[in-house]
């Protein structure tokens, strides 16, 4: 690849990663020789009375920062793109699982001795040791997924060299990846700061970029405790709940020119109601007389679509009134770290009771039927306060569940128990991270064991002042396909229920809520499903009162034009001693959820949804009121 076309393909990373322009031809040269002459100019040394090693310059004279030949390419030793790929890859390659190993200088045996156990289950461990220290030394970046609906992190561990540049508040070097197009191979490009003389030492800031000092105290907190420590020692209250997110430009809505107290529509009576929509199974579906289609969205009265609708003060312009399937501002609920927030509005409203947690920064608690989260960016050191604070705790319950806010279906979640991956977690985009529910009620599948379930409601809003709200009463259920423990925190079908979208085929266990709740019963004789779910809908109700109490852009907002059909995820906790008392948990909302199960085994799903949200025939159809 000649220069001009390196600088054409490659010139937008050099750029974002703030390279100086003078070292841009021989990040060029070096990449297409193939030429790693770190060994020139750096040496590693261990320093016993640090206990850490260190990398320093050597040569015959000062490292240049304007020198041109001072950029270096530091190797990746491994890159894998997920968990299971990283065990599976170590459990294949002995011989990177012992450089990993040693790069990490763990020793088997050298924390308990030898654990005894076949080979096969020495080798399982000693991985899992491995993986959990690897977190203090992994980096990461973003690529987007084949069909660009998503950007995945990459995850890699640079070579010995690289793993060695200590942290300094002060740094002699930067260092950032470095994808080479030709063969799509990743690098890290390091190069000097300021003129660094021989026998100095080279070092990087670990968190690059931040500058809040609480912020960065807790991201370089797996490294350096002593810093964060010492900060929430001195002022307690700095991990206080601050101001709310400004959400105007997560929404960018127009809102409607005023909020009605009733929601009267105009829609005709003497004929079928037009319906646009750019969902298939809503075609096929709705097949009530008192509906009809049409292709084009202004000849609609009701606009039922899947993307986020913006102009809702345009629908107020339009010839002829129009509904449609969303509220303004109902991201509240259906993004994860605005629902957080939208269900501490529930405590601190008096709407619900709090969580009995003790140790929660003031102003953050959480409904005792919402596992206790954190905002991974800007709530980091809220996260990190509380990992420390449990990290005695001997009852599981310092394990984390990290998931993006805007994204479903599991997609790039992960069950952590390791401060130093939730700290890397929160580089890898917009994350929540929630309690994990270590003690759920579980169902004993047949021929598995005792596995972990959800369950989903779908709700109907069809006013916000006043609410009007309702539950669909068939509900769905999805299952774990391997028993519930807490040994292996990677391994997707124990911790995970979404399964009919995952790669290979594996097959959604199916069981239909009518023969759900006999085996619920039977299985837990002291209680009964009709309880659960009489708890459910009260939890159902005190959320959206929540949501819906208070102004834009921190609440939904009245429209006379919206109606709306959420579904909800919840599982079921034990709380108190021993297993005697159940409490069900919002995991998450979602907007235009998948119906593909509800049209397949209940057909009538979406006649007895429109006919509740747009014809007011709620007492025709499964669906009872909550408020």
């Amino acid at each position: 690849m000649d220069y001009d076309t390196f600088l054409a393909v490659h010139k937008g990373q050099l750029e974002g990663a703030g390279v100086p322009e003078h070292f841009w031809p021989t990040v060029h040269s070096k990449i297409g020789n193939d030429i790693f002459d770190a060994g020139t100019r750096f040496t590693m040394g261990y320093d016993p009375s640090e206990g850490v090693w260190c990398v320093q310059v050597i040569g015959e004279s000062t490292l240049s920062a304007k020198d041109a030949d001072n950029i270096f390419l530091v190797d990746h030793a491994w890159t894998f793109d997920s968990l299971p790929t990283a065990f599976a890859q170590l459990k294949q390659h002995p011989n990177l699982l012992v450089r990993m190993a040693q790069l990490v200088e763990y020793v088997p045996g050298q924390e308990n001795g030898d654990s005894g156990g076949s080979e096969e289950e020495k080798v399982a461990d000693l991985i899992g040791t491995v993986m959990d220290k690897l977190w203090s030394f992994l980096q990461q970046y973003r690529i987007a997924s084949d069909d660009q609906t998503e950007i995945k992190p990459v995850w890699y561990v640079m070579d010995e060299f690289g793993s060695r540049l200590q942290h300094s508040d002060d740094p002699t070097f930067k260092m950032s990846p470095f994808i080479y197009g030709q063969d799509r191979l990743g690098y890290t490009l390091m190069w000097p700061l300021c003129d660094v003389d021989v026998g100095e030492g080279a070092t990087r800031d670990y968190a690059y970029g931040v500058e809040k000092p609480l912020q960065r105290a807790a991201q370089l907190c797996p490294w350096h405790p002593e810093r964060f420590l010492g900060m929430i020692e001195a002022k307690p209250d700095c991990l206080d709940a601050t101001a709310e997110h400004a959400q105007e430009e997560r929404c960018g809505e127009a809102l409607p020119s005023q909020f009605p107290q009733g929601q009267v529509s105009s829609c005709p009576t003497h004929r079928p109601l037009k319906v646009f929509t750019d969902q298939e199974i809503v075609k096929s579906f709705v097949t009530d007389s008192s509906f009809a289609f049409v292709d084009k969205e202004e000849d609609a009265d009701i606009l039922w679509i899947a993307t986020h609708f913006k102009d809702f003060k345009g629908l107020e312009e339009r010839e002829h009134f129009t509904f449609i399937n969303q509220f303004p501002c109902e991201n509240v609920v259906t993004c994860k770290d605005l629902l957080v927030r939208t269900s501490r509005r529930a405590v601190s409203q008096g709407i619900s009771s709090a969580a009995e947690t003790t140790g929660t920064p003031r102003g953050m608690e959480v409904p005792d039927w919402l596992p206790e989260s954190y905002e991974m960016v800007t709530e980091l050191p809220q996260l990190v306060a509380r990992y420390l604070a449990k990290e005695d705790d001997e009852d599981d319950s310092n394990i984390w569940i990290c998931k993006p806010w805007n994204l479903g279906r599991s997609i790039d979640s992960h069950v952590v128990g390791n401060l130093a991956q939730l700290v890397q977690l929160s580089l890898t985009g917009p994350k929540v991270a929630c309690r994990y529910l270590s003690r759920p009620v579980l169902l004993n599948r047949p021929g598995v064991g005792k596995v972990k379930f959800d369950y989903r409601y779908i709700v109907f809003l069809n006013s916000v002042q006043p609410l009007e709200l309702y539950v669909y009463k068939v509900f769905w259920l999805r299952f774990a396909n391997r028993p519930f423990t807490l040994g292996k925190l990677e391994d997707y079908h124990t911790h995970f229920t979404v399964m009919n979208y995952i790669d290979g085929g594996t097959k959604l266990h199916q069981i239909n809520c009518e023969e759900f709740a006999p085996m619920f019963d039977e299985q837990y004789p002291q209680t009964n499903w009709e309880a659960v779910e009489k708890e459910t809908f009260q939890v159902i109700k005190e959320l959206f009162v929540a949501a819906v109490s208070g102004q834009a852009p921190s609440a939904i907002v009245p429209s006379v034009h919206s109606r709306a059909l959420y579904a909800l995820d919840l599982m079921v906790e034990w709380r108190g001693e021993g297993e005697n008392q159940m409490r069900p948990q919002v995991l998450e909302v979602n907007f235009t959820p998948d119906c593909v199960r509800a049209c397949k085994y209940h057909p009538q799903f979406f006649n007895h949804a429109f006919k509740t949200l747009f014809l007011d025939q709620a007492e025709d159809c499964p669906v009872v009121r909550l408020a």
